[in-house]
């Protein structure tokens, strides 16, 4: 039963614990302990954020084999082919009196590093070949190699082809292309375009696609073909078009003025009368035949004929066809300044209409006009008066038949109406705010300050000289 027991509990921790502790005491490595392969770093749990997963991470000093199983997709497999794919980028030459440059950028399109060479075949004119320099690429990338010729004893005088070719070692030549190299200049052969030389117009031209292809590029060429959407000229070209506007009206307005410079003065001066005749000093006519005579002016300050009275230049016929000459560039400007004229002069006539409108307002407010009716067998007129107003004229007479006014002596009828003349004259003019007549008994006996509607007077009372204020009515 012991035995039984004891062979269950073979290979517990504390038998791996003890085993590795014999092994470390006689100095070897133990096989079972952690500390016998790293020991923990300095922030031991990592806790992955996505799966919440916690890691204990260990300084590791040994090497430490990893196995990795990549599955791949037979179809997805390529198979590497370094120098096979090769494009010849660009070509630069130079010619010199006595030797060739041909600077071309290869590209190395393979996944792998190639060994390319390149060189110059094929010239014109009896031209020898170029070196041929090797190089190696590595992969996606782009070298530059640089080939030389010697023409020798043969004068270039005309533009010649090469031919430049590009391969590798495993596949030979595998791209080409035509260059074009010109006596003492250089020719740059872009991408998908044709050779261009300097002094020449450099606008890409593209080449054929079998030429293309045969460069080593892929697919179509990189070329718009279909049309690009409409624009009129004056919106892509706004300057050229603002220009050419100008330059329009400066050419209308020159026949203008030359129609002015033959005889045709109605056409020369249409648009400009208000300036030709308008209102300016001037030292002289500018008309021939009253250049020794005086100016003579109206009464607006426009100079006229000293014998028609018609209105004359105010400029001479240089100014005038000048004037001509930029009339439809100005004419606009013109005619806004007339506008604002014309708004202004307009806005002070409604400013004046108002004056007038507040002032027949304000003689509304006055009280009514009183009618005169000529007295039978006189020719004094009198005014109409009302049954109070009439009670009111004999109280006073009785009033003053019988004693003197308190306030100051006694006017006779004539005296009375002088001094009405007089308050004329003098413009008083709050008489016509009255709303009722006053008699000499109501100022005399003080009735404007028990009557509301008389009080409106008792500030001007104390103003009024002594016999003035006696008067029945004040009216112009």
């Amino acid at each position: 039963m012991l035995h039984a027991l004891k062979g269950c509990l073979k290979n517990q921790p504390l038998d791996f614990w003890e085993s590795d502790e014999v092994k470390r005491k006689a100095n070897q490595k133990g096989t079972h302990l952690l500390q016998n392969y790293g020991t923990p770093y300095k922030d031991p749990i990592i806790i992955d954020k996505d799966t919440k997963d916690h890691w204990l991470a260990l300084e590791y000093y040994d090497e430490q084999r990893t196995v990795l199983t990549i599955e791949f997709v037979a179809d997805q497999i390529t198979t590497l082919t370094p120098g096979k794919h090769i494009q010849i980028s660009q070509v630069i030459t130079a010619s010199m009196e006595k030797k060739i440059k041909f600077y071309v950028y290869l590209s190395n399109k393979d996944l792998s590093p190639a060994s390319l060479f390149a060189k110059a075949i094929d010239c014109e004119f009896e031209v020898p070949d170029s070196t041929n320099v090797t190089n190696i690429v590595p992969p996606q990338r782009t070298e530059e190699f640089v080939l030389e010729t010697e023409p020798g004893n043969i004068e270039l005088t005309e533009t010649l082809k090469c031919t430049v070719v590009a391969g590798s070692s495993l596949y030979d030549v595998v791209s080409k292309r035509e260059v074009l190299v010109k006596p003492l200049r250089r020719c740059i052969c872009n991408m998908h375009c044709l050779c261009a030389c300097m002094g020449e117009s450099l606008t890409c031209e593209p080449m054929e696609e079998e030429d293309y292809h045969a460069a080593g590029f892929r697919g179509s060429l990189p070329i718009l073909t279909a049309k690009p959407p409409y624009r009129p000229w004056f919106i892509a070209h706004p300057f050229l078009a603002l220009l050419a506007l100008i330059l329009f009206l400066l050419l209308i307005g020159l026949s203008k003025g030359l129609c002015g410079v033959m005889g045709r003065k109605n056409i020369s001066y249409y648009g400009l009368e208000k300036l030709i005749f308008g209102k300016r000093k001037i030292k002289h006519y500018f008309e021939p035949d009253l250049k020794k005579r005086g100016v003579v002016y109206d009464e607006e300050g426009h100079p006229i004929h000293p014998d028609t009275k018609k209105p004359v230049r105010v400029f001479s016929e240089e100014i005038i066809f000048a004037m001509n000459a930029f009339f439809l560039c100005l004419w606009p400007y013109m005619k806004f300044i007339d506008w604002l004229a014309t708004r202004k002069k307009g806005n002070k006539g409604a400013a004046a209409t108002s004056g007038k409108k507040d002032a027949t307002s304000t003689d509304d407010k006055s009280p009514p006009r009183r009618w005169f009716r000529k007295k039978k067998g006189t020719d004094e007129s009198a005014p109409e008066t009302s049954p109070v107003q009439t009670d009111n004229k004999q109280h006073g007479d009785k009033k003053r038949r019988g004693k003197k006014s308190p306030e100051g002596p006694q006017h006779t009828p004539s005296e009375r109406s002088g001094a009405a003349d007089e308050a004329k004259r003098q413009g008083i003019k709050s008489g016509r705010s009255l709303k009722n007549t006053l008699s000499d008994s109501a100022l005399e006996s003080g009735q404007y300050k028990s009557n509301p509607d008389l009080s409106v007077i008792g500030k001007e009372l104390a103003t009024w000289q002594k016999g003035t204020h006696k008067i029945q009515a004040v009216k112009k």
